[in-house]
């Protein structure tokens, strides 16, 4: 997109009718997305010459077609978004004090509400900034299951699994090693990958 100008834009594909529709508008970079429910909700924004730092968080109503804003572009710089059929959970910063290397805190967008907030910082870069030559740092990042958010952080040079649930941030498995992927079993199992 910075040299050509192209940009990624959000397309609902209903494979049912094969008909398309384009969510985002003309010119808008669709950075991150995640659907919870009936609800598609997607960061980003428009841009030329010179792509932002910042961008903004939307709510898209597949039942509605309505649009409705999340975060106003131009606040947060925003990372992963991960849903549920009633709230969004996304990481972002205000990149306060540090600019480009601040952490990013989590976020919480309230379908009921509309409200966003706050819920809690972190200290660590979230996902996996140490790669080797075996598993290249891939894997899920962040999972939202029911009232809890998993996800992983590097931790000096490994990366580590966290929980978050009710504000509270801490360390999902006792295990010592580099945590490569994890998942979820719909009876609640947390399963992981880790490099030991």
């Amino acid at each position: 997109g910075f040299v050509d100008g192209e940009r990624q834009a959000l397309i609902l594909w209903d494979w049912k009718h094969g008909q398309s529709q384009r969510l985002t508008p003309e010119g808008f970079d669709c950075a991150h997305f995640a659907v919870g429910g009936m609800h598609i909700y997607y960061s980003g924004n428009v841009w030329r010459d010179v792509c932002p730092k910042t961008a903004g968080c939307y709510d898209y109503d597949v039942v509605s077609g309505n649009t409705q804003v999340c975060v106003a572009p131009g606040r947060l710089r925003i990372g992963d978004l991960v849903a549920d059929d009633h709230q969004l959970i996304f990481l972002a910063t205000d990149m306060m004090p540090y600019g480009n290397g601040t952490s990013y805190d989590f976020y919480r967008y309230d379908l009921q509400t509309g409200q966003t907030a706050r819920i809690a910082g972190f200290e660590y870069s979230i996902s996996s900034c140490v790669n080797s030559d075996a598993r290249y740092g891939g894997g899920t990042t962040i999972l939202l299951n029911e009232d809890t958010v998993y996800f992983t952080a590097t931790v000096g040079y490994q990366t580590e699994l966290f929980s978050l649930k009710a504000g509270k941030i801490e360390k999902a498995v006792p295990f010592q090693g580099a945590v490569s992927g994890f998942a979820i079993t719909p009876e609640g199992f947390l399963i992981t990958a880790i490099t030991a």
